[in-house]
């Protein structure tokens, strides 16, 4: 069974370059450009991986994990962000996700996470 990833960023450029690389290797690719969307497809649906941009129109990512939490929805979930304050950080990371990337970012190094999140079931060449 494909494992199904939701890819949620406004940034056409880093959503259209990931949903490209995992679409290589066999995943289920969900796509939404901002919180709301994405809130609506995870309430719908299961995800084996969530990959956050950080700032969202509509609902921004720490709103989205309060939601996830609240809902009880355990998803692993990696951050991207542009924002590299500490501040930022911080509340990124008082949530819990299992990842946090900072914008710009080497694809082959976010590659290298989802490998350790799906091991042994994926393989990603990174």
């Amino acid at each position: 069974m494909k494992k199904r990833i939701l890819i949620v960023d406004d940034d056409a450029f880093y959503r259209r370059l990931m949903v490209d690389v995992f679409n290589r290797y066999n995943f289920e690719i969900v796509t939404a450009i901002d919180g709301t969307d994405a809130m609506n497809f995870v309430a719908k649906h299961l995800f084996d991986l969530i990959i956050l941009d950080y700032h969202l129109p509509r609902k921004n990512g720490d709103e989205i994990m309060r939601e996830m939490a609240e809902r009880c929805i355990d998803a692993p979930v990696i951050v991207i962000t542009a924002d590299d304050t500490i501040e930022t950080e911080r509340t990124i990371r008082s949530f819990g996700p299992t990842y946090l990337f900072v914008k710009p970012f080497e694809i082959k190094d976010l590659c290298k996470v989802v490998n350790k999140l799906f091991a042994p079931k994926v393989k990603i060449p990174s």
